[in-house]
């Protein structure tokens, strides 16, 4: 379905961001009187797998929005343009180099496109979503990581680290607490989480972050 308005994408997040959210309010139900070490790492996944996939479907529907007002990327901000250019033929050929004339033609011929799905491939890969490569994509979706600095500690230190722990096969670090009580603490910061990345991607469209200043 095309998103055309704000109240539509606001709808749209609605159904995003409550799908993650029931979701983990349910593996907490699940998980409660289980194997505690199952159960940790359960969640660990889980969870991360959430905060990747919710920013990914976000981005998507914002774009959505974007490619129905028919703007210019000279229009919209610059991490727009970078995002299309990382995404099309237009990459930096293998040995880095790129002649001057030729970049010039590039930009000329990407700027006056209007913007279109096909510049943000669905398979675009994330990469581990630690507040470093979180800040790269933030611009995109509208979100000042000024305002989510906060939770910075949490996603390098907890989120990331665990979920990448589970998936090479080690065990999580013995700080994590695998309590049924450490488990719905954790599951609960990462509700959190989410509840301010939705907030701070609405206000952000609403203000028009999205347009070049």
């Amino acid at each position: 379905m095309t998103i055309r308005s704000v109240v539509e994408l606001e709808a749209r997040f609605d159904d995003i961001f409550s799908f993650s959210k029931k979701e983990i309010f349910s593996i907490k139900k699940q998980l409660v009187g289980k194997d505690n070490s199952f159960a940790s790492r359960a969640a660990a996944v889980f969870c991360y797998a959430h905060w990747e996939g919710t920013i990914k479907y976000a981005f998507w529907a914002l774009v959505d929005l974007l490619t129905h007002k028919k703007l210019k990327l000279s229009e919209l901000a610059e991490c727009y343009l970078l995002f299309a250019m990382a995404n099309t033929s237009l990459r930096n050929p293998p040995n880095g180099v790129f002649a001057s004339h030729a970049t010039s033609l590039a930009l000329r011929g990407i700027l006056d496109r209007r913007i279109s799905p096909r510049m943000f491939p669905e398979d675009q890969k994330v990469g581990s979503l630690d507040w470093q490569i979180f800040c790269l994509y933030a611009p995109c979706i509208c979100v000042d990581v000024a305002s989510l600095i906060s939770r910075r500690l949490f996603i390098d230190e907890k989120l990331v680290p665990y979920r990448h722990s589970v998936a090479h096969g080690k065990r999580i670090d013995k700080e994590f607490d695998s309590s049924n009580a450490g488990i719905d603490s954790y599951c609960t910061e990462v509700i959190d989480l989410l509840d301010a990345l939705k907030a701070e991607i609405l206000n952000g469209v609403q203000q028009e972050n999205y347009l070049r200043k």
